[in-house]
């Protein structure tokens, strides 16, 4: 979540938007993929933007979850399965119900929810 770390967060961003429309047959070349692809490559795109858009990825592709839990002790494993957990069934949700909720809300909703897990 540290600037200094942009440039890895939009590359994993991006692959993982090619994992996910390999995953769910999903054609790369549709707006919505066009879109997000040109987001995570966008340098006027702030960093919290680019970090929602890695929580977003982080909820779908399975393959960057599990390269998460593979380079962490047992301890932390424990940790970041109950954050994706609660990345699915509560904050990913209350995102995209709530209108009034930005980029810098969801990134410190999804901080505050790592810290709790």
């Amino acid at each position: 979540m540290l600037p200094y770390n942009e440039t890895t967060v939009r590359r994993i961003c991006a692959e993982s938007l090619v994992r996910i429309c390999e995953e769910y047959s999903i054609d790369a070349n549709i707006p919505t993929f066009q879109k997000l692809a040109e987001f995570a490559a966008d340098p006027e795109q702030s960093n919290n933007s680019i970090v929602g858009l890695f929580f977003l990825c982080l909820d779908i592709d399975i393959r960057l979850k599990e390269s998460m839990l593979n380079a962490e002790s047992d301890a932390m494993k424990r940790k970041l399965t109950c954050f994706f957990t609660n990345l699915r069934s509560r904050v990913i949700p209350v995102f995209f119900c709530e209108e009034e909720i930005d980029a810098d809300e969801l990134v410190a909703r999804c901080h505050e929810t790592f810290l709790l897990a």
